[in-house]
């Protein structure tokens, strides 16, 4: 194989033809070769020398790096947008629960005091009723006492 050091390609020798350096990839096979093996295995075959392979492999490698940080960014926007609006949503939420909320609970007080005035005036006209009774009741025997002293005996 090849290694890259500093954007340059230190070639290997070729693992068939010990004495050879390998100078070709052979598109068709996608294996690296030398001379010899050009010769005489892969003559018809589709070549490229190393360096224009590995420069061609090097700038699709680095257009898709670009894509897959664009991607990736814009990603991160959108996720970062999305927790933003959810933020706000539960916030949203939050302050209409708490609304509603008050409201209940001005609801509930009001009702109590409704029920507090209405049984103390339910209470009063029971107190004024029983004294009306009871009024009625000792003028009753007052009358039915001076009735009887009235009576000859």
């Amino acid at each position: 194989m090849y290694k890259q050091s500093e954007n340059t390609i230190t070639h290997t020798r070729c693992k068939y033809h010990k004495d050879y350096y390998c100078t070709d990839v052979c598109l068709s096979c996608i294996k690296v070769i030398c001379a010899k093996c050009r010769s005489e295995r892969h003559t018809h075959h589709r070549l490229e020398l190393i360096e224009t392979f590995y420069q061609d492999k090097r700038i699709e490698l680095l257009k898709c790096k670009s894509t897959l940080e664009t991607h990736l960014q814009s990603q991160h926007a959108q996720a970062t947008d999305e927790a933003t609006l959810i933020k706000i949503s539960e916030d949203l939420h939050l302050e209409h629960f708490e609304q509603e909320k008050q409201k209940v609970l001005k609801q509930a007080e009001d009702l109590k005091q409704r029920i507090s005035e209405r049984s103390h005036k339910l209470v009063d006209q029971l107190e004024e009723s029983h004294q009306t009774y009871k009024s009625t009741t000792q003028n009753k025997f007052k009358l039915k006492i001076t009735d009887q002293n009235l009576k000859p005996k």
